[in-house]
Order: structure tokens, then sequence, then C-alpha cells
């Protein structure tokens, strides 16, 4: 799939992705563990990346650990969505309009990179997860 097709895909279903994504008890269940696996990375004070956050479920309990959180989505409607959920001065969301991840080294360094359910849709994933640890400092998670 094409990046302009994923993003076409999620512009059109952000205003009703979380009841699509999260509507059913297997999903909530998965999503839990997710958060819960993640968030035990994420320490207090740290600078993190999010790549491809939608909604926001996540970075809406990320910013209340960290810093600073830098989210990047190629659709512009789910970050308008991740704006109406987030509001902290602790959050920089950005559209990434970039055909793949390669403007992450622009970013500079975080603690930690956080890319939940993106790597599929991705046509080098290989790639974009060596960009993932290049924009992570030593000793950081991704």
């Amino acid at each position: 799939m094409m990046v302009s097709e994923v993003r076409e895909f999620y512009d059109s279903i952000a205003a009703d992705y979380d009841t699509i994504r999260f509507g059913r008890p297997y999903f909530q269940q998965i999503d839990r563990l997710e958060r819960s696996y993640v968030l035990a990375r994420v320490r207090s004070g740290t600078e993190v990346l999010e790549i491809g956050p939608g909604t926001g479920r996540f970075t809406a309990e990320i910013v209340n650990r960290a810093s600073s959180v830098t989210a990047v989505d190629v659709s512009e409607k789910m970050i308008e969505q991740l704006t109406m959920r987030v509001v902290s001065p602790r959050l920089i969301s950005r559209h990434l309009a970039v055909e793949d991840i390669s403007m992450l080294e622009n970013y500079g360094k975080f603690d930690t990179v956080i890319c939940m359910r993106v790597l599929p849709h991705l046509e080098d994933p290989t790639s974009a997860l060596a960009r993932m640890c290049s924009a992570v400092k030593h000793g950081g998670n991704v």
C-alpha cells in the first residue's frame, strides 16, 4: 500500500477510528496489554517521539509522564483528532508529510521512540527501524 493510500484511508476514518479499532472486547484487551507494556518504558521527565499516534490514545497517557512528546502521523485528520483529545504544553504534534520516515534524523535525539501498528504500512520497515534507532539517545528505548 502506498503512503498516499494509507494517508487517505486514515483521513477517511479518523473521526470514527477509536470505535472501529477498539469496539470489541478482544481489541480492548490487546490495547490494555500494549499500553501497560509501552507505558512501563516511558520514564518520568523523558523526551518521547511517537510515530503514528493516531487519535492519541497512548499520547494522552504519555504526556503525563514525559517532559515532551513529539507526535508525527502521516494522516492530518488523525493529528486533528489527537489535538482535540490531548491538550498539553508538553505535546508537539506534526503531520509527517513524507513518503517514509527518513525525516526522523532531523528530529534530534529522544529517550524513547514509540511506533505502534505502523510498520506494516511501510514499504521498507527495516530502514524505518534503523531511523528510529538513530533518533533515540544511547541507552534509550525503541
